[in-house]
This record gives structure tokens, C-alpha cells and sequence, in this order.
């Protein structure tokens, strides 16, 4: 028979879990979880059964997206409320930020990334202007300076301009 769909189970600690991303293990799955006691935002590594809470972020994370660098994955999550974009290496149950995206726009919503003929995109909203005007930049890679696209803003919508996941 084919496939059935589940529900993921809650941890204790958590009201919600949104934004999945894939990671590179096979089954690896990280989520945004919300805390009920802080109501503030937090990864989760999930893999089949296991659910492992990230430490080492300094406040509300949330849209825990992937980004391949240098062989290896890390995280950029949105930290708007208390840091510029970064990225994040995840290790042992650890975030270590590895280094500020250098980016004109520092505090971006749902930053989004696709790598594509040779070059890293980067899909968001500019807080400042709210999730109704979507925005991309473009790099060599994550650690060039990723500069606004010709053609941004690339949807205005009253309806919202959220990427909600991956491309």
C-alpha cells in the first residue's frame, strides 16, 4: 500500500511547528517551533522519531531556511527582532553564527535562498515594508555581497508576497 501522511507529535515545550526545511540527512527535517512558555520562536531538528531542540540562538528565530556553503549546510534564519541576517553552522545540537549576510537590507522576513547558473539568489521581505512586497538580491556566493535585483521588487500584492518555503 502506498504511503499514509502523519502529523508530526508536539514537543511539551511547543504550542506550534511551521516553516519545514529539508536538511542534508536523509529524514532531517528543521522546523520552527514555538515556545509556549517564552512565545518566542525556536529550531527544531527532527529526524524519523527524534526531536532535538537547537541551542546557542540569542532570541526569537523562525523560518529556519537551508543554504549550502562551502560543502557544507547551514541555517539563515529570520532573527530580524535582534540580529542582521546570518548564517548559522548547526552542530551537535548547537547554532555557532558563522557570518552576517552582507546585504544592504539587514533585517529581512522568510529569507528564501535558490543557487542557479552559477550564482546564489536571495528571495525576502524588507521588514520596514512588510510581507506584501517581495524583494530579491543575487551574490556569487553567500559570502559576496548580495546586491538588489534589477527587477526588484518582484511581486507587490495586498494579498501578501510571503515565500513560504523553498523555490
Amino acid at each position: 500500500e502506498g504511503a499514509a501522511w502523519s502529523t508530526l507529535p508536539l514537543g511539551p515545550r511547543y504550542s506550534f511547528y511551521a516553516d519545514p526545511f529539508f536538511g542534508h540527512d536523509a529524514g532531517e527535517i528543521f522546523v520552527e517551533a514555538l515556545n509556549k512558555r517564552t512565545g518566542k520562536g525556536e529550531v527544531v531538528r527532527v529526524i524519523g522519531d527524534q526531536q532535538q531542540s537547537i541551542i546557542g540562538f540569542g532570541g526569537h528565530v523562525s523560518y529556519p531556511a537551508p543554504v549550502d556553503h562551502d560543502g557544507r549546510q547551514l541555517l539563515v534564519p529570520e532573527t530580524v527582532n535582534w540580529l542582521p541576517l546570518t548564517a548559522f553552522d548547526v552542530t551537535d545540537g548547537r547554532a555557532e553564527p558563522v557570518s552576517a549576510v552582507d546585504i544592504d537590507e539587514p533585517k529581512i522576513l522568510d529569507p528564501t535562498f535558490l543557487r542557479w547558473d552559477g550564482r546564489i539568489y536571495l528571495f525576502g521581505n524588507v521588514l520596514s515594508e512588510g510581507e506584501n512586497v517581495l524583494h530579491l538580491w543575487h551574490a556569487d556566493d553567500l559570502g559576496s555581497r548580495f546586491e538588489r535585483h534589477p527587477a526588484s521588487p518582484i511581486r507587490v500584492s495586498a494579498r501578501g508576497s510571503r515565500m513560504a518555503g523553498e523555490v
